[in-house]
């Protein structure tokens, strides 16, 4: 049994014919994607040599070793030149990092392979950057595993090139996507979110400089944005 988190990747994933995933941890996730048929091979891959060694006994015990293909090496070097996989998935890694890696190997995989990410941090960095590039977000979703919250984003090109500036912070931040859906763990999200920045707003309050008082004015508005959301999700659901 994988986690929420990862049956959230897994659910973005069908009919592939490879997929790379990054940071494989145990290749949990290649294991379900291949016993599932979502996929025909998967490239697993690990900076440290002995977590790709406990993922080749997970591999090996389901005697898989034919459709998963472990490798050592960061981020996505350890792609050949002639390999171009359908998917690359990057999970579970820090924004910041997601997004180094995708700017220092744009010629492995610009316009050649959909991205499936799940960022720790840095949600709004990533979805400028993926738009600068001319992808947009074909599904998003909020999961909640654990206590913790995770976004996972499938971005693919975008044909319609949208304009960054047409999305707001909050949709930067949440994605356009999930905001649009709204459910029982965006909105549990959202008001622990709201909760948090009327903290910092009392905090501020008193603010004398202009870099706190342009702090103060910017949480304010995460904060209207944060209760339009959830005052029109209570009007549909009253």
């Amino acid at each position: 049994m994988i986690s929420k988190r990862l049956t959230a990747i897994k659910n973005m994933i069908s009919n592939s014919e490879l997929v790379l995933d990054v940071g494989t941890d145990h290749a949990l996730l290649p294991i379900s994607l291949i016993k599932e048929d979502r996929v025909k091979k998967v490239i697993a891959s690990d900076i440290s040599k002995a977590t790709v060694d406990e993922a080749r006994a997970q591999v090996n015990k389901h005697d898989l070793i034919n459709y998963i293909d472990l490798r050592i090496g960061d981020g996505l070097e350890v792609l050949a030149s002639n390999e171009t996989p359908d998917i690359i998935i990057l999970a579970g890694i820090g924004g910041i990092t997601i997004k180094n890696i995708l700017m220092d190997n744009e010629d492995k995989w610009l316009f050649k392979s959909n991205l499936i990410l799940q960022p720790q941090t840095d949600h709004a960095d990533i979805r400028k950057y993926l738009i600068s590039k001319g992808y947009f977000f074909k599904r998003e979703e909020l999961v909640k595993d654990k206590g913790f919250f995770y976004q996972v984003i499938n971005a693919v090109p975008d044909v319609n090139k949208i304009d960054a500036n047409s999305l707001s912070e909050l949709e930067m931040e949440m994605g356009p996507k999930i905001l649009a859906n709204p459910n029982e763990v965006l909105i549990e999200y959202l008001n622990r979110e709201l909760v948090k920045t009327k903290s910092v707003i009392d905090e501020l309050q008193q603010a004398k400089t202009e870099r706190a008082r342009a702090k103060l004015q910017e949480m304010r508005t995460r904060a209207d944005a944060i209760s339009e959301v959830l005052n029109n999700h209570d009007n549909t659901t009253s």
